[in-house]
């Protein structure tokens, strides 16, 4: 990141944990989306839909949507405590990185003592 000129920038960070969540939100997708009824969009392919209307109108909203929020929740649980990307990409001193902020305030308060 450093050659890229993007380390201590917090696009770096969500750059990286997305290239990193992007396997795991395949692996869950496919077999639901492999799962679904295809007499539905074949059924909104007769009533003229195109394609790309029917997974816009007929697959996403009403079918996916559960399965999607979970798996984006899962995704950014997993992205939100991972430390090392924190600790790898951001050097700065200031707090702009609430996980790996409160790890050093941890730190803090485990050697000195302060409560």
């Amino acid at each position: 990141m450093d050659k890229l000129g993007r380390l201590n920038h917090l696009d770096s960070i969500i750059a990286g944990i997305t290239v990193l969540n992007l396997p795991f939100v395949i692996w869950m997708l496919k077999p639901f989306f492999d799962s679904l009824p295809k007499e539905i969009e074949e059924a909104a392919e007769m009533d003229g839909l195109t394609p790309f209307g029917v997974f816009w109108k007929i697959t996403i909203p009403p079918l996916a949507a559960p399965a999607i929020f979970t798996v984006s929740l899962f995704s950014f649980i997993t992205g939100w405590v991972d430390l090392l990307f924190g600790m790898s990409f951001l050097q700065l001193q200031k707090p702009c990185h609430l996980p790996l902020d409160y790890y050093k305030c941890k730190l803090v308060i485990r050697f000195t003592g302060v409560h």
